[in-house]
């Protein structure tokens, strides 16, 4: 018995051993935490591809705020405002942002551009989507 788990130990350990990770590598990529909002009141939070940016929803009014901040230290901007907002995602190209809204006669996914203008319904009723990796198709689960 021990010798057969000092092979597999051995067969593990060429295997694993030969990655050339090393411990500093792992260190390296461990997630960094900072703190972007501190009301409490925010949710729903969503990366821009690039990791530039982050989209979240603001629940500390009457209406919801979809907000836009850029990292590290950007200024968060209200980008929409509804009665609910949700499921917040990205375009894998980073121009607009897809999301779940319902209330001031909408209810369903609409996306919206970052540079303005009006937001588009994708689907009624629905409220979970995700775009495909080329952006070129959402998908939606009824």
């Amino acid at each position: 018995m021990i010798a057969v788990l000092s092979v597999a130990a051995a067969i593990l350990w060429m295997i694993l051993g030969s990655t050339g990770v090393s411990r500093n590598d792992a260190a390296a990529v461990e997630p960094l935490h900072r703190q972007v909002t501190f009301a409490g009141k925010e949710g729903s939070p969503s990366l821009s591809p690039d990791g530039r940016r982050l989209a979240y929803v603001s629940t500390g009014k009457t209406e919801k705020l979809l907000m836009v901040q850029e990292l590290p230290e950007g200024r968060p901007l209200p980008v929409f405002a509804a009665p609910e907002i949700g499921h917040v995602r990205w375009s894998p190209d980073g121009s607009e942002l897809m999301m779940w809204t319902r209330g001031s006669g909408r209810d369903g996914i609409y996306v919206m551009t970052l540079i303005g203008g009006a937001i588009r319904r994708i689907t009624a009723g629905e409220y979970i989507a995700c775009w495909s990796p080329d952006g070129s198709t959402i998908a939606v689960a009824t």
